[in-house]
């Protein structure tokens, strides 16, 4: 709802209690394309330092599977929608920026 309101709040339609702005030239819109999906099995762990929209790197630790065993990124991605307890068998999407 914050951005909504700073959307409206840019165009003058509402005085969303922010810092003016000045107008749409304020904003940049990220997009990405989401191409997969981070599976989850019963005992994995997704790694903390893991965040939404933050670019993951080839190599990078991202869960450690039940045996203890790290996962690491194969390719970079951007994980989009993550989180530990957001779906029951997936961690989140995996996309790129476009």
């Amino acid at each position: 709802t914050r951005d909504i309101k700073r959307i409206l709040g840019s165009l003058k339609m509402i005085d969303d209690g922010l810092v003016p702005r000045q107008g749409w030239k304020d904003y940049q819109t990220e997009y990405y394309e989401v191409y997969n999906v981070l599976k989850r099995e019963e005992g994995d762990v997704l790694k903390a330092s893991v965040q939404n929209f933050v670019i993951v790197k080839e190599g990078d630790h991202i869960v450690t599977n039940s045996k203890g065993v790290k996962i690491l990124a194969d390719k970079d991605f951007y994980p989009i929608l993550f989180g530990e307890n957001r779906y029951k068998d997936i961690f989140g999407f995996l996309g790129n920026r476009v």
